[in-house]
């Protein structure tokens, strides 16, 4: 059986990741599509729900096809036999002798492999970590968009799907004409930018067979815990800001490990959510609070108080109902 992919041409080179190469293609129609390929290792190759080939594919087939405008649309795939490509690790802000040995090992043995993934995407213009690092946001446009982005873990979280990799560099936009997108019957301004999630490679779903930490993980976890963490503050720029008199880089600042004592514990625990939590997530919320509170104190390196990327009281609420994404949902939409 013929296929799309049988029946585009491969041009452009549009960017790569540890797991593929994107390059643009194009239909006899003239349609254009992000062509993906990568390598897989042989155990991959039989239909599994234990590789990530095929747990894309369900994602996709169960979840993101059903939502393009808020999900990469998966048009045709396939397996390649005898596969010549070669992944270029050049060019990152790491080597590969930085990586664990494990990661090592497993990425030369993909370098060794025969098999191919190959994957026909719907395109995207960009992602959120380039607008964010260009600062092309205002306040109020960012708000609406964070609304478009915890629509999309509330669909996510609705079809018993975790993202696993919930990043700005995995968010995308496609521009878009329409003034509005629907979503749970308000109509949100878009600003021109339609949100996007991009790279499924990571999804966990209670079907799959997981291993412990993935399970830990898939039980423990939630993809608004990694909206907190990377869309709080912006992280993507270069500002610095004065803590106590000295001037820390913002994001090496909010990644930096500190001490909670217990008198601030108990002043922070009632923005802790009612679910119970793991004690990993227990720690990475009070340090995340008391982040958050030493930033809205702080000056930047001018002098000028920083600035959150949703208000305060917002992030506030979203971490108290982390584990109900239609409540966050709701409560931002009634309180734009």
């Amino acid at each position: 059986m013929i296929q799309l992919l049988d029946k585009i041409t491969i041009s452009k080179y549009i960017a790569k990741g540890m797991m593929g190469t994107i390059y643009i293609a194009t239909d006899k129609e003239g349609n254009k599509y992000a062509y993906k390929i990568g390598k897989i290792l042989p155990r991959e190759v039989k239909k599994s729900l234990k590789s990530e080939y095929w747990r894309e594919n369900d994602f996709a087939e169960n979840l993101a096809n059903k939502y393009p405008d808020q999900f990469m649309y998966l048009y045709d795939s396939k397996i390649e036999n005898n596969c010549t490509h070669t992944q270029n690790f050049s060019g990152f802000d790491f080597t590969m002798n930085d990586l664990p040995s494990a990661q090592q090992t497993y990425y030369k043995k993909l370098a060794k492999s025969p098999y191919c993934s190959i994957k026909l995407w719907s395109l995207i213009d960009g992602d959120l970590k380039s607008l964010l690092r260009k600062n092309k946001l205002s306040a109020k446009e960012f708000y609406d968009i964070y609304i478009q982005i915890v629509y999309i873990v509330y669909l996510m979280n609705k079809a018993g799907y975790f993202h696993n990799d919930f990043h700005p560099g995995n968010i995308g936009y496609v521009k878009t004409k329409e003034k509005t997108i629907d979503i749970l019957g308000y109509k949100i301004p878009t600003y021109g930018y339609l949100i996007k999630a991009i790279d499924f490679g990571l999804v966990l779903h209670d079907k799959y067979p997981m291993s412990k930490s993935d399970r830990e993980k898939y039980e423990n976890d939630n993809d608004l815990l990694t909206v907190v963490n990377r869309l709080s503050i912006n992280l993507e720029n270069k500002d610095s800001i004065k803590v106590n008199g000295k001037k820390l880089g913002v994001e090496k600042w909010w990644n930096s490990d500190k001490k909670i004592s217990k008198e601030e514990k108990e002043k922070l625990k009632k923005y802790l959510p009612n679910h119970k939590l793991n004690k990993d997530n227990t720690k990475f919320l009070y340090k995340k609070l008391s982040k958050l509170f030493e930033y809205k104190d702080a000056k930047t390196a001018e002098g000028i108080a920083p600035k959150f990327l949703i208000p305060l009281d917002k992030i506030l609420y979203v971490i108290k109902n982390i584990y109900e994404p239609k409540k966050v949902l709701l409560h931002l939409i009634k309180n734009r």
